[in-house]
């Protein structure tokens, strides 16, 4: 779905991958709010899907209601518990969540999991969450090297979910910051993550500047290379202001000829 929002351009994809019958994850987007979220239901947990689609509508509805991210996200934890309960789904289903709220120039990114954000700034990029994840907290203890988590056998173990029964109180994290003309989000679950290497992602990041071109690019990357997972991918580009990028491109060349 290719849509543009003032000075933003977004594209978002989702696909079951090559191996699993059902597709967990879930997004959704909303244009007004300026919010995009993604989900990943928890596999080997019974109706992930459930979860995934809970999570997204309720952090929609409750953003719209004036919440802020993280308490839209809290409250979508104990939808699902709630939901579980009355036996929507199964006791013990969740899902890892990604979410980008922009206002105007700024945006703030809300996550439990590791379903990741990314920021591409010029010709680098940056991972803007962390993960909650058993590997990361081998890597924050220094028991392990980042290098060596990227391959570890246990490295889509998650320490935290939305809607796991066994959290009490689930941990929203939240990074913050403003966007820049040409900036670029990236929000994916770790079906891209797995599969491709954040080199590669960045490569493909700057081989074009259609937002859908690149969505599309980073799922057949992540399909070509297994597609072990579920992967969903959610871009969304600030775009430059062409018209004074001109402007000020003629104002150089009438200044270089008076010379």
């Amino acid at each position: 779905m290719l849509k543009k929002k003032q000075s933003l351009s977004f594209f978002a994809i989702t696909d079951k991958g090559n191996k699993r019958k059902v597709n967990e994850d879930s997004f959704l987007i909303n244009e007004g709010l300026g919010l995009w979220v993604v989900a990943d239901g928890m596999g080997g947990h019974g109706s992930g899907d459930v979860a995934s689609k809970i999570a997204t509508e309720t952090i929609v509805q409750c953003v719209s209601e004036g919440y802020s991210l993280t308490d839209s996200i809290y409250l979508a934890h104990q939808q699902i518990l709630s939901a579980a309960r009355q036996g929507l789904g199964q006791w013990g289903m969740g899902t890892t969540v990604v979410a980008l709220k922009i206002n105007g120039d700024d945006y703030e990114i809300g996550w439990v999991g590791d379903s990741r954000a990314y920021l591409l700034e010029g010709q680098q990029m940056y991972q803007l969450t962390r993960d909650h994840s058993m590997v990361q907290e081998m890597v924050d203890r220094g028991e392990i090297s980042a290098a060596e988590a990227e391959f570890h056998p246990q490295r889509n173990v998650i320490v935290q979910a939305v809607g796991s029964p066994e959290i009490d109180d689930v941990r929203v994290d939240v990074v913050a910051d403003t966007m820049q003309a040409g900036d670029m989000l990236l929000l994916c679950s770790d079906g891209l993550t797995t599969e491709v290497s954040e080199m590669d992602i960045a490569g493909i990041l700057l081989e074009s500047a259609d937002a859908e071109i690149k969505t599309k690019k980073l799922i057949t990357a992540s399909l070509t290379a297994g597609g072990k997972d579920n992967v969903t991918v959610v871009v969304v580009e600030k775009m430059q202001n062409k018209g004074f990028y001109f402007k000020l491109k003629s104002i150089n060349k009438f200044i270089k000829n008076l010379f």
